[in-house]
């Protein structure tokens, strides 16, 4: 009662599906066609602060619907022993009353537990901060929904300031999977390295590495919290400083590896292996 959420709707072609805090909650199939709907109606002890529509094909521009600059927004009583639905144990513990307030962050959607569709930007002072806007700076084309293991070749190798946002998820019975910024596209011969993100579930371990001449170099493990889970849909930052990189999950900061190989435009690729479904690939 009185607690700020964040709701994310997503239309498929099927149904509709429902995350609340950034978890899917539920899914709702289809019982006219899609086209036919053209409004959206709100009702219940709610406020409402704020509106995004999301194009899927063009994420970066989202259409804000206008709310009055008063915060006395009406408030609709919901029918008597009205309960707000929730799953515990898929949403975790929501409140049982609809006496919410939505909240979303201007700028940059928020995260939906929908991975493809939109980005939180992280609060560390090294991300871009709310009401951040996508530069036109990088010319390669975003991927939906690659076949993994995937090589994406990046056109004049690793910049500083450069932005790289994979959405995605582990698969239901994730072992392992890994992310490389790597020289070459093919894996054999094995390639050098520049930062190996390993994700281990075995051991609940996110290892940072780099390789050069077939040979491993020293592991960095140190992590402050494990955040991933089979199946949970995740949004990853990856950002390329002049001495280190910076990844940060679901909007907040978690590893950096500082760089040990120079120069970074040698390192031309990007390659995601092993148990992992990949939504969305971005370059920024």
């Amino acid at each position: 009662m009185g607690h700020e959420f964040k709701l994310m709707i997503l239309v498929e072609n099927t149904s509709y599906r429902i995350a609340v805090n950034s978890q899917h909650c539920w899914e709702f199939v289809h019982r006219i066609p899609i086209e036919r709907v053209s409004n959206i109606y709100i009702e219940g002890s709610v406020e409402i602060e704020r509106i995004e529509f999301v194009d899927k094909l063009n994420p970066y521009v989202p259409r804000t619907c206008s709310l009055p600059p008063s915060t006395n927004y009406p408030v609709v009583r919901p029918y008597p022993g009205f309960k707000f639905p929730y799953q515990p144990g898929i949403c975790g513990m929501l409140p049982d009353q609809p006496d919410y307030k939505v909240f979303i962050t201007p700028g940059i959607p928020t995260n939906p537990s929908y991975p493809g569709t939109c980005y939180i930007p992280p609060t560390d002072p090294g991300y871009p901060q709310p009401g951040y806007i996508q530069p036109e700076v990088s010319n390669l084309a975003p991927v939906f929904n690659p076949t993994i293991p995937y090589a994406y070749p990046i056109y004049g190798g690793l910049k500083p300031g450069m932005l790289i946002y994979i959405s995605g998820r582990p698969c239901a019975s994730a072992y392992k999977f890994a992310i490389n910024f790597q020289e070459g596209t093919n894996p054999y011969p094995p390639p050098d390295i520049a930062f190996h993100l390993g994700v281990r579930f075995y051991s609940n371990q996110v290892v940072r590495n780099a390789r050069i001449n077939d040979g491993w170099e020293h592991e960095e493990n140190m992590i402050p919290h494990f955040p991933f889970q089979p199946a949970v849909n995740f949004d990853m930052i990856i950002r390329v400083d002049h001495d280190r990189f910076m990844v940060a999950i679901d909007g907040q900061h978690f590893v950096e590896f500082a760089h040990r190989h120079f120069p970074l435009d040698r390192f031309d690729t990007l390659y995601i292996e092993n148990d992992i479904v990949v939504s969305s690939i971005r370059f920024a």
